[in-house]
Parts: structure tokens; C-alpha cells; sequence
């Protein structure tokens, strides 16, 4: 069976958290009764996508992998009108109301059930959900669902939204769709000023690996031990400011004048933003794909290194010594 689509333990799993009842408020009809046939039942209830299988399909998400479109946290059970009808018109039926549908539907069966720690249950989950309400509900279906490996699949699906806004303000940046008022560098300040560049892409770089390396890992917790999805939540938090900072950084080197002489050297800088860039950028894409696979086994290491081109430190030192040539044959 294709990824996509959701296997029978998932279908039994999500009629059964609906209590065989559809999720749509404006309808509750009953999907599953007898037949005429004393050994049969009817059934007209289906496990339905929140985000299309296929391309083409209601609320489809290109940057989805095909198990996420599979997975549990994806599916709301609806009767088979009603599948039909939120399909036809997704504009109508977005997401995040397909999401809200399944989390109160699921929340009133809990409460007619009336089992004592299953309420307390459902209100702790609520209070979790606190610190996830900035988040997409998928992220939050996550964390109320904690399917298998919701660790990683959390984390990418913090990573892929949380940094969306971030990656589209770089984007606009590289395509000069903006501007910002010029900061002037006199020749006297040109060697602090190219320091500090230097030190500050540095420490970003260092910042990012200390996230990749450690955070991250800490914030899954241990094999076989269930991590921290506030932190998880936090760290993810981190790969965003340090998005916001290489664009800040490239911001200080596009909208800053320095001596003509110095615009070759300057406009080679923003190859080191480029380079971090493009690696964080595959954090989450680079993680789908273990995914890709049922209960993927063994380890997985994924190798993130910012590199700049090939030749790009001669190319640079050649800059900055014509352009001190250039300086010296004005005087």
C-alpha cells in the first residue's frame, strides 16, 4: 500500500477515537450499524485526509512527505457525505477547521465516555497545548496524538512552518525585493568593519552547530525515552532566530556603502549566508526522508556542513589585495 494512504490499523484507530460517529458538528451522523445479514454491518464512515494524499487532492502540501499524508494525526473520520463535501470545496474546509472538528469531536466523546482519567488526561493535554498555540495544528495534533516518533516528526514540522516567514524574508532579500537605509564605511573603518562581519558569521555558524549537535538531540531525549516536545518547541525556536540573524547579517553587508574599491570583496561576503542557509533549509527535508519507510530502523545520521564555493577564500583574498592596490595607487 502507498504511504499515502492510511493503513487499517490507522482506519480502526481513527474510528474508534470518533466512536464511529462523523466529525463534522453540523452533522454527528451514526457510520457504522447492522445489515440485514446477521454476520455483516454497515458501514458509512471513512478515514478522510486533513491534507491530500495526492497531488491535485483537497489541501495538498507539496513539502509533506508521503507518510505524514498517511499518518494518524492527518486523518478525521467523516461520514462519506461529508468527505464528499469538504473535499469538493477545501477553500471551505480548510486545515486548520478539519483539525479543529477532529480535536472537539474527540474531545466530547471523551467527556460522554466519562472515564475519570481519560477527563484529566484531556485537560492536561489542553494545558500542553498552550505553549503550541503559535504553532500549525498539525504540529499540535502531534503533540496530542504522540504517534511513533512523534519527537522527529514534530520536529519537522516546527522546523518546516515555524521557519517558513523567515525563509521567505531571505528569499526577498536575495531577489532585492527590499531595501533598507544605506549605513556609510569610510576607508578608515573598512578593516573593523570586515572583522566584524567575519566574527559574526562565525558565531552564527558555531550557533547553528551547537543546535544540530547538542540541543537538538537533548530535546528528543535519549533512545528509548520519550523527549520534551516544549523543548523540542524551543530549540526549533532557535533554528528561526538564526535564519532571522543571517538575515540581519546580509542585511548589514547588501545595505552598507563602503569605498568603491571595496564592492568586489563586499559582494563576495554573502556566500557564507548562503551556504548556512541552504543547510538549515535541509534539516527538515533531509529528516521526511527516514520517514519515508514504515517503523525506519537503526540510526540515522544526517550530515549538515556549510560550504562555501569552491575557490571562494582565494577569490576573496584576491579581492581585498586589488582593492587595497587600488587604495594605495590614489594616494
Amino acid at each position: 500500500m502507498d504511504q499515502e494512504h492510511f493503513t487499517k490499523p490507522t482506519v480502526d484507530t481513527i474510528a474508534k477515537r470518533a466512536a464511529n460517529i462523523c466529525s463534522n458538528p453540523d452533522c454527528g451522523v451514526l457510520t457504522c450499524g447492522p445489515a440485514e445479514e446477521i454476520d455483516r454491518s454497515v458501514i458509512i464512515g471513512e478515514a478522510a485526509h486533513i491534507f491530500g494524499a495526492r497531488p491535485g487532492a483537497a489541501r495538498y502540501v507539496e513539502t509533506m512527505d508521503s507518510s505524514e499524508r498517511g499518518d494518524v494525526t492527518n486523518a478525521i473520520w467523516l461520514c462519506r457525505n461529508c468527505h464528499k463535501l469538504v473535499d469538493a470545496d477545501p477553500t471551505k474546509f480548510p486545515s486548520d477547521m478539519l483539525f479543529e472538528w477532529r480535536r472537539q469531536h474527540e474531545g466530547e466523546i471523551t467527556r460522554r465516555l466519562g472515564k475519570p482519567s481519560d477527563i484529566i488526561r484531556q485537560k492536561i493535554s489542553a494545558r500542553q497545548l498552550i505553549e503550541f498555540e503559535a504553532c500549525s495544528y498539525l504540529a499540535q495534533q502531534i503533540v496530542i496524538d504522540k504517534p511513533d516518533h512523534w519527537e522527529y516528526k514534530l520536529t519537522i514540522e516546527l522546523l518546516r512552518t515555524r521557519m517558513s516567514p523567515a525563509f521567505h524574508r531571505w528569499e526577498s532579500l536575495e531577489k532585492g525585493l527590499y531595501t533598507k537605509p544605506a549605513t556609510i564605511v569610510t576607508m578608515a573603518e573598512i578593516n573593523n568593519w570586515f572583522s566584524a562581519r567575519f566574527g559574526e558569521i562565525q558565531k552564527i555558524s558555531s550557533a547553528f552547530s551547537g543546535l544540530v549537535n547538542g540541543a537538538l538531540q537533548n530535546a528528543w531525549g535519549p533512545p528509548g525515552t520519550p523527549g520534551s516536545e516544549v523543548e523540542i518547541l524551543r530549540v526549533c525556536n532557535l533554528f528561526v532566530e538564526c535564519v532571522q540573524s543571517i538575515i540581519q547579517w546580509e542585511e548589514t553587508i547588501r545595505f552598507a556603502e563602503l569605498p568603491s574599491d571595496f564592492h568586489e570583496a563586499q559582494a563576495l561576503l554573502p556566500a557564507g549566508a548562503k551556504a548556512l542557509v541552504d543547510q538549515i533549509a535541509r534539516l527538515p527535508k533531509e529528516m521526511a526522508t527516514v520517514f519515508e519507510h514504515d517503523n525506519p530502523p537503526g540510526v540515522h545520521k544526517i550530515s549538515l556542513a556549510p560550504t562555501l564555493p569552491e575557490g571562494w577564500a582565494e577569490e576573496f583574498g584576491e579581492a581585498i589585495e586589488n582593492a587595497y592596490a587600488q587604495v594605495a595607487e590614489g594616494r
